[in-house]
């Protein structure tokens, strides 16, 4: 009896494991709930500078060599999206895999109770397991 109590203990924790993972993960994709912050990347000069560019690339040649007293140029961050989506987009996929990783960790606890909690019987439908005395097949003249 005491396995059952313990299995429908797993089975509980395990539906209500599953049940809070599956909301945390409703209310964040919705937007009614907020990630915690694991990414933080920032960029200091955010925005395509196309005239920048431009004037660059005129004024440098692929065989232009530096000389000792000139400093190095550098060529502009050209920037496809903004670091605040990147920076959301990673939070969501971390706390996405943290919530599967719960709902498998609770689908597991709900399976063991359910086993647990499961009579298991054994029914043998030959008892004997001595081979030699097998029963004679009645035989027609």
């Amino acid at each position: 009896m005491n396995e059952k109590r313990t299995g429908y203990i797993m089975l509980g924790i395990g539906i209500l494991i599953m049940i809070f993972a599956a909301i945390q993960i409703v209310l964040v994709f919705t937007g009614k709930a907020v990630t915690m912050p694991l990414f933080e990347a920032s960029q200091e000069n955010s925005g395509f500078d196309l005239d920048g560019l431009l004037q660059q690339i005129q004024q440098t040649s692929p065989y232009q060599v530096p000389t000792a007293g000139t400093a190095p140029q550098t060529t502009p961050t050209v920037s496809l999206m903004d670091t605040n989506s990147i920076n959301k987009a990673l939070n969501l996929m971390v706390y996405y895999f943290i919530m599967q990783f719960l709902l498998g960790l609770g689908y597991k606890l709900a399976s063991l109770g359910v086993q647990l909690i499961r009579p298991i019987e054994v029914v043998m439908k030959n008892r004997s397991f001595n081979t030699e005395e097998q029963p004679k097949k009645p035989t027609i003249n």
